[in-house]
């Protein structure tokens, strides 16, 4: 029994002395150290980008491509930016960080396709994009907030809590919402819209010729414009005219 308790106590007091310098693995967690800096990332083209950290991207429209991440020196390390089949993808490999300050990461790109927020991070646009079809993807409690210039089709998609905030000219946007997310679109002059949402998601929009509108749950739509108006609402939903 005492050489139990002896193996026990040796055991105990090993741990005291491994378990701290083991405090940036990915046991407990990575977290960020030292100053603010600058890195310039050379990657493949890429036309499609997809955000899986806690990180603000900022986005613009030019003929040279270019991301340069800011970060602490540790987290830039660690913060991946690989590009697979056109798509840039923002991660952390699977690695756990748990404290870090504020990531930004700088893109110059000539056309974006697709926009994706996995978690809680944001994109946004710095000025507005010239565009044909763009897919815009919230899943988690991110945002997205991006202008176009003039685009044939918005696809957008909200699940969750996320945020997406629109603005510019498309002829059409369909929208899905499932759950308590929020789509901001008085500034983005639309065409035709079709609007979906499951759970208690609202959608504020502006159309010129024809809403259509489904609602399953407590969600509301409100929209501008003098648009012809199909409703479908099961539950306690709304379709309202805030003109």
């Amino acid at each position: 029994m005492k050489t139990i308790k002896n193996r026990a106590l040796l055991f105990l007091l090993a741990s005291l002395f491994i378990l701290p310098a083991c405090h940036d693995d990915d046991l407990f967690g990575i977290r960020g150290e030292g100053p603010t800096v600058s890195e310039n990332r050379e990657i493949s083209d890429f036309d499609r980008i997809e955000l899986e950290v806690d990180a603000e991207v900022i986005l613009q429209q030019g003929e040279e491509q270019e991301v340069v991440v800011e970060a602490q020196q540790n987290i830039l390390s660690a913060l991946e930016t690989d590009v697979k089949n056109g798509k840039l993808e923002i991660d952390f490999g699977g690695r756990h960080v748990r404290r870090h300050n504020d990531i930004k990461i700088y893109i110059t790109v000539p056309d974006i396709t697709s926009l994706k927020v996995a978690g809680s991070g944001s994109i946004r646009g710095a000025d507005d994009f010239e565009v044909v079809d763009l897919d815009l993807n919230v899943s988690g409690s991110g945002k997205i907030d991006f202008g176009v210039k003039g685009a044939n089709s918005i696809d957008t998609d909200i699940s969750g809590s996320g945020d997406l905030y629109l603005n510019g000219k498309v002829t059409r946007h369909q929208a899905n919402i499932s759950g308590s997310g929020k789509i901001k679109a008085y500034e983005l002059i639309t065409t035709n819209a079709d609007m979906e949402i499951t759970g208690s998601g609202n959608a504020e929009v502006y159309v010129t010729d024809r809403l259509k509108a489904k609602i399953t749950g407590s969600g509301k739509v409100r929209y501008k414009g003098s648009p012809s108006v199909e409703v479908n609402v099961s539950g306690s939903g709304k379709v309202e005219n805030a003109n």
